[in-house]
């Protein structure tokens, strides 16, 4: 069994009611809908508009231009909420951001890294990540680390808690609720601590199997009330659904998790 460290983070109480007033905008990582895309690009993004969604979060540009992708998403009448980027894409910080400006986006992600990445710490990785925030900051871009749940390993070396302690705040995360409770951390603890540092969540139940760990948001084990209210006191931007292997059909199991956020007045 693997073993993550436990952080001690207080969680405040006075988290405000959720309501449909709620600033938080929903979205959804087209990664979910990788299948459906490589299908039909134009009507599963049509499918997602007739969703009633707005935004799309992308994860790479489907065999388009950013040109094209732009035209396509304009055509049915989404807008990008961010993009991932890798690593080594996003050193070449003048071409992500020619990109990101293309596509409407001003949230640049790095959405996973390498285990060799980290292996001095994760201190030191934040360390390493502070310049290149900086310099999509200085550009008018906000640039956001996407956490799985292997950040929370105990690697005996210094934590990714301790990660966010001692970085400056040009350096922005994307909490992965589910990846978080996959890593038996709590989603409220992690939100608050890091306050404005996380305009972006995944919006990403959790089974409750670690060997099996989507879920379409509502039927997992994951209590999303004090979660919502949560982001709502911190000023969320963005919370992005995303499943890494839909319990259904993809295109129906993103449209059964965006009926389950708008019962709680998300939109």
């Amino acid at each position: 069994m693997t073993l993550y460290r436990r952080h001690l983070v207080p969680q405040q109480t006075a988290h405000r009611p959720l309501g449909h007033n709620s600033g938080m905008r929903l979205s959804v990582q087209l990664y979910t809908l990788r299948q459906p895309l490589a299908d039909d690009l134009a009507g599963t993004l049509k499918s997602v508009k007739d969703m009633g969604l707005e935004f799309v979060e992308l994860a790479g540009y489907n065999g388009q231009s950013p040109t094209e992708f732009k035209k396509i998403l304009d055509d049915v009448g989404l807008k990008a909420s961010a993009g991932h980027w890798g690593l080594d894409s996003l050193q070449d910080v003048d071409q992500v951001c020619e990109d990101a400006n293309i596509l409407g986006c001003t949230y640049v992600v790095l959405p996973w890294i390498g285990e060799d990445k980290y292996l001095a710490g994760w201190v030191p990785f934040g360390k390493e990540l502070e310049p290149l925030a900086r310099a999509y900051s200085d550009r008018g871009f906000t640039f956001g680390y996407h956490n799985h749940a292997f950040e929370f390993r105990d690697t005996g070396s210094s934590s990714f808690a301790e990660m966010w302690d001692e970085t400056a705040d040009v350096l922005k995360a994307q909490l992965d609720l589910g990846w978080i409770s996959v890593a038996g951390e709590s989603p409220v603890a992690w939100i608050d601590k890091l306050g404005s540092r996380s305009p972006l969540v995944h919006l990403k139940d959790y089974s409750g199997n670690p060997e099996k760990w989507d879920a379409e948001a509502g039927t997992g084990v994951i209590d999303w009330d004090p979660i919502l209210e949560a982001c709502q006191m911190h000023g969320v931007q963005f919370g992005a659904i995303e499943m890494d292997h839909t319990p259904d059909e993809p295109v129906a199991s993103v449209r059964r998790s965006v009926e389950f956020f708008r019962s709680k007045g998300l939109y």
